[in-house]
C-alpha cells in the first residue's frame, strides 16, 4: 500500500475527508446524497492539523448511546480518528489517536471482557499493532504496542482459541504470512504466532466456513508480487528518464508528496536486502 497524503475523498481517493455516503439506504438500492466530514477540529489546515489518508474504517458504538460511531486508520499522518454519531448520519470528531507508522487497517471488539468497545489499528510501516481501550465515553487510553509480521495490511479480531477472549490477527504482505496473537481477556496479547501464506497476503476475513466451532481465516493475496530487487529498480530508474538532478530522490519523510518514481512507494522495499523506501521532489515527468 502505498504511503498516502493530502486532502480528498474517502469513497474514492480514500484521503483526508471521510464521506459518509447516507449509510441510511432509501430502498431500492438508492442512497440519499453524501456528506463529508473533515477529519479533525472544525476548519482544520490539511497537513497541519487535519489526519490525512483514511484508509480504513469500522463502526461501532464506542460512547454506549445506542448509536453508531466511526473510527478511521490515517495512513498519512499515523493516527486514528474518533467521530461519534448522532443516529441521524451525522458526525463530529471525537479525539485523534496516535498510531503507530503508516496505519493501514482497523478494528474493534471487546478486549477486556467489558461491555466497552476497544480499538486495534495495524501499523504497516514499523510492522506493529496499536491497541487502545475504550472508556466507553468515546475516548480510549493511550495505545499499547505489539510487534507483528513485516507490513500488517489487515487486521482481524475473534476468539481462535475457544476461550472466549478475542484474539487479533494480521495479514503480512512482507512477511508472507498471518501472525496471531491470542488475548489475555484484560485487554493484553500473548506471544506472537506466525504461519507462512506466500504470494503477498493483504485482505483477511474471518468466519466459521466448515461448520465447526472453529473461527477460520480467509486471505487474499497478491499473487503477482510488487517487490523490487535492486537490479530491478535500477532498471526501472534508467528506463523512466527521472533519473538526474531534476529528478532527486530523498528519504521519505523529506516532503509529503506521493512518490514519482516508484509505482507505489512500498515497491523500493526490495528483496532480501530491502533497497530504501525512496520519495522523489521536484521535476515534472509523470508519475509512474
Amino acid at each position: 500500500m502505498s504511503r498516502i497524503w493530502g486532502r480528498g475523498l474517502v469513497s474514492v481517493a480514500m484521503l483526508g475527508v471521510l464521506t459518509v455516503a447516507a449509510w441510511a439506504g432509501i430502498p431500492p438500492l438508492s442512497f440519499a446524497p453524501t456528506v463529508d466530514v473533515e477529519l479533525g477540529p472544525s476548519g482544520c489546515t490539511t497537513g497541519v492539523d487535519c489526519s490525512e489518508g483514511a484508509v480504513a474504517v469500522v463502526a461501532g458504538d464506542f460512547n454506549d448511546d445506542g448509536k453508531l460511531d466511526i473510527a478511521t486508520a490515517n495512513n498519512g499522518s499515523d493516527d486514528a480518528t474518533v467521530l461519534l454519531g448522532d443516529g441521524q448520519g451525522g458526525l463530529t470528531v471525537e479525539a485523534t489517536l496516535p498510531a503507530g507508522v503508516a496505519p493501514s487497517a482497523i478494528a474493534s471488539g471487546n478486549l477486556d471482557a467489558n461491555t466497552v468497545i476497544d480499538l486495534v489499528v495495524a501499523n504497516e510501516t514499523d510492522s506493529t499493532i496499536s491497541v487502545y481501550l475504550g472508556n466507553g465515553d468515546g475516548t480510549f487510553d493511550a495505545p499499547t504496542t505489539y510487534a507483528m509480521g513485516l507490513s500488517p495490511e489487515s487486521v482481524v479480531l475473534a476468539d481462535f482459541d475457544g476461550d472466549t477472549m478475542l484474539d487479533v490477527a494480521t495479514a503480512d504482505l512482507f512477511g508472507e504470512s498471518v501472525s496471531v496473537r491470542l488475548g489475555n481477556g484484560d485487554g493484553t496479547f500473548g506471544d506472537i504466532v506466525t504461519t507462512a501464506v506466500s504470494g503477498g497476503p493483504l485482505g483477511m476475513a474471518v468466519g466459521r466456513l466448515n461448520n465447526d466451532a472453529n473461527e477460520d481465516l480467509v486471505v487474499s493475496r497478491l499473487r503477482n508480487r510488487y517487490f523490487l530487487d535492486r537490479e530491478r529498480l535500477a532498471k526501472l530508474v534508467n528506463d523512466s528518464g527521472l533519473h538526474g538532478s531534476s529528478h532527486r530522490c530523498s528519504p521519505v519523510g523529506a516532503d509529503r508528496k506521493l512518490d514519482r518514481l516508484c509505482i507505489r512507494s512500498w515497491d523500493c522495499v526490495c528483496g532480501p536486502e530491502r533497497a530504501p523506501l525512496v520519495d522523489c521532489n521536484g521535476g515534472s515527468g509523470s508519475e509512474r
